[in-house]
C-alpha cells in the first residue's frame, strides 16, 4: 500500500531526493541537510538512481527498498551457513510479515543502509584477513551513515568474541581504520549526534513503551495524533500484543537455548534496543516507535536455536505469528487500505500538493525556514 502511494510523502522523506538533485548538480555535502547524525550516503544513492532512471518519487523509493532487500539477503546468507535453506527462510518470516512500524522504516528513505552495513559482517566468510578487516571497519562506516546503529556495536563485539577471530590483528586494524575515518568525518560536522543516555528517563520511557509504542509495534493502529492514546479494540489486537511480548521474551532468551555467535548477537541486539529506548532522551511519543525495529531484525538470529531443537514447533509458531502480524499490519496501513483493497491517494493529497507547488512557483518562492513540525506538514 505505501509503495503504491509513494507520492504521498513529506519533507522527512523528500529531503533525500532534493539533496540527491543537488549532488547531481555538483553540490556535494558529507551529511544530510541539517541532520548531522546522518550522512548523505542515501542521497548519493538517490542521485545515482536519478541519473539512471530520472528523478521521481518512484525512483527515490528504490533506495530504501534495495537497502531492505540487502538486509534480508544478509540475514538469509548468515543463517543458511548454520541451518537448511528452508529453515533459514522460516526464520526470516518475521522480517517479511511485520507490523507497520517495521515496514515503514523499509519503505521511506532513511536508516536501511546503515542497518545493511551493520549487519553485513554477519554474512562475511571470516576466513581471510580481508574479511576480518571489513568486520572491524563496517560497524564504523554504518555509524557514519546513521548513528542509529550504535545499538549494534555491543552485539557485534559479543558476536566477534564468540567467533574467536583467527585473524585478530586484521580485525583490530579494521577497527582502528574505521574509528579514525569516523572521527575524521565528525570534524566536518557542525553539531554532535543526539546520543544522550540517562537512566532517569526509564521512569517515563518504560510506561511510554508498554502503554503506547509496544502496542503499536504489536499491530494496534496508530493514534490520530502523536499524543493520542493507544487502545486495543479487538481480540486480534490483544492476541498481537501477547504474541509480540512472547516473541520478545523468546528473542531475549535465545542465547541460553543455543550458545552460538548468531544467537548471542540476536539476543544482545534486542536487549540493546529495549535499553536504548528506555534510556533515550529522544523517545517522547508514539512516533518513537521508529527506534524499535532492531527487535525484529534480531529475531531470525536469536530464534535459530529454537528452530534447530524444535523445528516443527518453531515453524508453526513463526507461520502463525506471521499471519497475525501480517493481518494487523494491513489494518494499520489505513487509509491506504480498505478491507483487502489498496486505496491509492486517499484524500486527494497529490492534487493538493500540486496546487501548493503551483502557488509557490507563481509567487516566486524558492525556499524558506520554519519550525520542524510546520516544515514537515508543508
Amino acid at each position: 500500500p505505501h509503495i503504491l502511494n509513494v507520492e504521498r510523502t513529506n519533507s522527512d522523506h523528500a529531503i533525500f531526493g532534493l539533496q540527491g538533485l543537488e549532488i547531481l548538480a555538483g553540490k556535494f555535502q558529507l551529511f544530510l541537510w541539517g541532520i548531522e547524525y546522518q550522512s548523505s550516503f542515501e542521497s548519493m544513492l538517490a542521485a545515482i538512481f536519478f541519473a539512471l532512471f530520472g528523478a521521481s518519487f518512484q525512483t527515490l523509493q528504490l533506495v530504501p527498498l534495495l537497502g531492505f532487500v540487502g538486509c534480508l539477503a544478509i540475514t538469509f546468507i548468515a543463517l543458511r551457513r548454520e541451518v537448511s535453506d528452508s529453515l533459514a527462510f522460516v526464520l526470516c518470516l518475521p522480517l517479511l510479515f511485520a507490523t507497520q512500524p517495521f515496514i515503514q522504516i523499509n519503505v521511506v528513505p532513511y536508516r536501511q543502509w546503515s542497518l545493511f552495513f551493520a549487519l553485513l559482517p554477519l554474512a562475511l566468510s571470516r576466513k581471510t584477513s580481508a574479511a576480518w578487516f571489513f568486520c572491524g571497519l563496517l560497524p564504523f562506516f554504518s555509524l557514519y551513515v546513521d548513528f542509529f546503529t550504535i545499538l549494534f556495536l555491543v552485539p557485534l563485539a559479543i558476536f566477534y568474541w564468540q567467533c574467536r577471530p583467527e585473524k585478530p590483528k586484521a580485525l583490530l586494524t579494521g577497527v582502528a581504520v574505521g574509528g579514525a575515518l569516523l572521527a575524521l568525518s565528525r570534524l566536518f560536522a557542525h553539531k554532535g549526534a543526539p546520543l544522550a543516555f540517562a537512566p532517569k528517563t526509564f521512569l517515563t520511557n518504560i510506561p511510554l513503551f508498554f502503554k503506547t509504542c509496544m502496542p503499536v509495534m504489536a499491530g494496534v493502529p496508530f493514534p490520530t495524533t502523536a499524543g493520542g492514546s493507544v487502545t486495543p479494540s479487538s481480540g486480534l489486537e490483544w492476541i498481537g500484543i501477547f504474541a509480540f511480548l512472547l516473541l520478545v521474551l523468546f528473542i531475549l532468551s535465545g542465547w541460553r537455548v543455543f550458545r552460538h555467535p548468531l544467537t548471542c548477537f540476536g539476543s544482545a541486539l534486542c536487549a540493546n534496543a529495549l535499553l536504548g529506548f528506555w534510556g533515550s532522551s529522544m523517545a517522547s511519543d508514539v512516533n518513537s516507535v521508529r527506534y524499535l525495529p532492531p527487535i525484529i531484525y534480531a529475531a531470525p538470529f536469536a530464534l535459530m536455536g529454537f528452530a534447530i531443537h524444535w523445528r516443527k514447533t518453531t515453524t508453526v509458531a513463526l507461520v502463525a505469528m506471521s499471519f497475525i502480524f501480517g493481518t494487523l499490519s494491513w489494518r494499520q496501513a489505513r487509509p491506504y487500505t480498505d478491507g483487502w483493497r489498496i486505496v491509492q491517494d486517499p484524500g486527494d493529497w497529490v492534487k493538493t500538493a500540486q496546487e501548493l507547488k503551483t502557488w509557490l512557483r507563481t509567487n516566486d518562492i524558492q525556499g524558506g525556514y520554519s519550525s520542524y513540525w510546520r516544515e514537515t506538514k508543508v
